[in-house]
């Protein structure tokens, strides 16, 4: 279930309510099936890819989450092994979405969850992604 928080003009927040916890989403569209799926390094947030967000936001829709105790989300990881629980959490979020086709950009160990995610709903909804890996 989503909620939303503020539209900033540019980027609509919301609280995503996933079984591992509140998640924030940003976003700069209503309906897309096709975005941009921005997933932060290990010590960061959606803060610290801001940059290249706002950057790029004109040219394709962009999708960003802060992770379990990262940003604006909750403050703690429910389970010890977190590749496992992000990777539940970021299929959540695209199921949720119902992103047809979906580009991950994902920085370090967000990488291995962005990769089971997308392994794991191109098998089970027929999906097709494209996965982008810096710095893993």
């Amino acid at each position: 279930m989503q909620s939303p928080i503020i539209n900033n003009g540019k980027f609509t927040k919301s609280i995503f309510h996933s079984t591992q916890g509140d998640i924030k989403i940003e976003k700069n569209f209503d309906t897309n099936n096709n975005p941009l799926f921005c997933l932060h390094s290990a010590g960061g947030s959606s803060k610290t890819i801001k940059f290249l967000t706002e950057s790029i936001d004109k040219k394709i829709d962009i999708c960003s989450i802060d992770l379990p105790g990262h940003g604006e989300s909750d403050k703690k990881l429910i389970e010890t092994n977190y590749v496992k629980t992000h990777t539940d959490i970021i299929s959540q979020i695209i199921e949720h979405e119902s992103f047809n086709e979906l580009m991950i950009m994902a920085f370090q160990t967000s990488c291995a969850s962005a990769l089971d995610a997308a392994k794991n709903i191109a098998v089970d909804m027929k999906k097709k992604f494209f996965l982008l890996s810096l710095g893993f």
